[in-house]
Protein backbone atom coordinates (compact mmCIF):
# COMPACT_ATOMS: atom_id res chain seq x y z
CA UNK A 1 0.00 0.00 0.00
CA UNK A 2 3.07 2.31 0.68
CA UNK A 3 3.07 3.02 -3.30
CA UNK A 4 -0.47 4.30 -3.26
CA UNK A 5 -0.33 6.26 -0.58
CA UNK A 6 2.72 7.93 -1.85
CA UNK A 7 0.97 8.43 -5.44
CA UNK A 8 -2.19 9.94 -3.34
CA UNK A 9 -0.14 12.19 -1.29
CA UNK A 10 2.07 13.92 -4.25
CA UNK A 11 -1.92 14.18 -5.72
CA UNK A 12 -3.26 16.69 -2.82
CA UNK A 13 0.15 18.46 -2.85
CA UNK A 14 0.44 18.87 -6.11
CA UNK A 15 0.20 22.49 -6.34
CA UNK A 16 3.69 22.47 -4.12
CA UNK A 17 7.06 23.19 -6.12
CA UNK A 18 10.13 22.22 -5.38
CA UNK A 19 13.24 24.38 -5.96
CA UNK A 20 16.57 23.24 -7.54
CA UNK A 21 18.59 26.71 -7.83
CA UNK A 22 17.27 29.26 -9.45
CA UNK A 23 14.28 27.00 -10.92
CA UNK A 24 11.50 25.95 -9.11
CA UNK A 25 9.40 22.37 -10.67
CA UNK A 26 5.85 21.20 -9.90
CA UNK A 27 5.77 18.34 -7.33
CA UNK A 28 4.45 15.13 -8.67
CA UNK A 29 5.02 11.47 -8.27
CA UNK A 30 4.28 8.80 -10.19
CA UNK A 31 4.50 4.83 -9.32
CA UNK A 32 3.44 1.53 -9.91
CA UNK A 33 2.09 -1.51 -8.30
CA UNK A 34 3.00 -4.84 -9.78
CA UNK A 35 2.75 -8.33 -8.58
CA UNK A 36 1.56 -11.48 -9.01
CA UNK A 37 -2.32 -12.10 -9.48
CA UNK A 38 -4.50 -12.27 -7.09
CA UNK A 39 -2.30 -10.85 -3.91
CA UNK A 40 -4.13 -8.25 -3.24
CA UNK A 41 -3.38 -5.13 -5.72
CA UNK A 42 -6.32 -3.84 -6.38
CA UNK A 43 -8.10 -3.75 -2.70
CA UNK A 44 -5.34 -2.00 -2.02
CA UNK A 45 -5.54 0.64 -4.53
CA UNK A 46 -9.21 0.94 -4.41
CA UNK A 47 -8.79 2.24 -0.12
CA UNK A 48 -6.34 4.88 -1.08
CA UNK A 49 -8.75 5.99 -4.49
CA UNK A 50 -11.89 5.80 -2.14
CA UNK A 51 -9.60 8.73 0.36
CA UNK A 52 -8.63 10.54 -2.50
CA UNK A 53 -11.72 10.73 -3.53
CA UNK A 54 -13.00 11.76 -0.20
CA UNK A 55 -10.59 14.66 0.21
CA UNK A 56 -11.41 16.27 -3.13
CA UNK A 57 -14.84 16.19 -2.27
CA UNK A 58 -13.90 17.72 0.96
CA UNK A 59 -12.21 20.50 -1.02
CA UNK A 60 -14.89 21.21 -2.87
CA UNK A 61 -13.84 18.99 -5.94
CA UNK A 62 -16.67 16.69 -7.37
CA UNK A 63 -15.67 13.36 -9.67
CA UNK A 64 -16.49 15.11 -12.83
CA UNK A 65 -13.73 17.64 -12.20
CA UNK A 66 -11.59 14.88 -10.43
CA UNK A 67 -7.88 15.22 -11.50
CA UNK A 68 -7.23 11.74 -9.83
CA UNK A 69 -5.93 8.82 -12.75
CA UNK A 70 -7.50 5.29 -11.27
CA UNK A 71 -7.22 3.61 -15.05
CA UNK A 72 -4.24 1.53 -15.08
CA UNK A 73 -3.57 1.95 -18.95
CA UNK A 74 -2.39 4.41 -21.09
CA UNK A 75 -6.00 5.22 -22.34
CA UNK A 76 -6.95 6.56 -18.51
CA UNK A 77 -4.19 9.22 -18.33
CA UNK A 78 -4.74 9.96 -22.35
CA UNK A 79 -8.27 10.42 -20.82
CA UNK A 80 -7.44 12.46 -18.10
CA UNK A 81 -4.92 14.83 -20.04
CA UNK A 82 -7.92 15.79 -22.55
CA UNK A 83 -9.52 16.28 -19.68
CA UNK A 84 -7.30 19.00 -18.00
CA UNK A 85 -6.91 20.45 -21.54
CA UNK A 86 -10.43 20.96 -21.94
CA UNK A 87 -10.89 22.81 -18.19
CA UNK A 88 -7.60 25.00 -19.10
CA UNK A 89 -9.35 26.83 -22.19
Amino acid sequence: MIPSILTATSHHIAPSTIKCGKKSYKFIMFTALIGFGSVGKSPAMEIVEEASYLIEKANGIDNENSQICSAGTIEGLVELLRKQRKYKK
